[in-house]
C-alpha cells in the first residue's frame, strides 16, 4: 500500500540532496560547518525531522492498515538509505548497521 509514497520520499530526498549540491557548487562559501555539521549532513538530519512522530502501537497498526504512508520512522531512514551521498556524507561502510549495499537501493533517476 505505500510502494508509492515510499518512492516518493526516495525520488524527494534525491532532489532535495541534488539540489543542495548543486547550490553549494554556486556558492562555496555557503559549505561551512554549522554547530559542526556540514550542510551534507544538516540536509539529511533535516529530513529525518520531518518525519518526527510519537505514537503509540495501536494508532500505529492502525495508520499502517489504512494510510498509504509509511509510519514516520521508515519514511525518516529508509528514502537516506537509498541515496549514494547519504554513505558518503555520513561515512556509512559494510556492516554499519545503516549500510545498504547498492544491489538493494532503488534509483529513480
Amino acid at each position: 500500500m505505500a510502494v508509492g509514497e515510499s518512492l516518493a520520499g526516495v525520488g524527494g530526498i534525491a532532489f532535495a540532496y541534488g539540489a543542495l549540491r548543486s547550490y553549494l557548487h554556486e556558492h562555496p562559501d555557503q559549505n561551512r560547518k554549522i554547530d559542526g555539521l556540514t550542510p551534507e549532513q544538516r540536509c539529511f538530519i533535516a529530513w529525518a525531522q520531518v518525519w518526527a512522530d510519537k505514537t503509540s502501537p495501536g494508532f500505529l497498526r492502525q495508520v499502517t492498515a489504512t494510510d498509504p504512508h509509511p509510519p514516520g520512522e521508515y519514511r525518516a531512514v529508509a528514502p537516506a538509505q537509498h541515496e549514494p551521498g547519504f554513505y558518503e556524507t555520513f561515512g556509512i561502510h559494510p556492516g554499519d548497521p545503516m549500510w545498504l549495499a547498492p544491489h538493494d537501493r532503488v534509483a529513480i533517476w
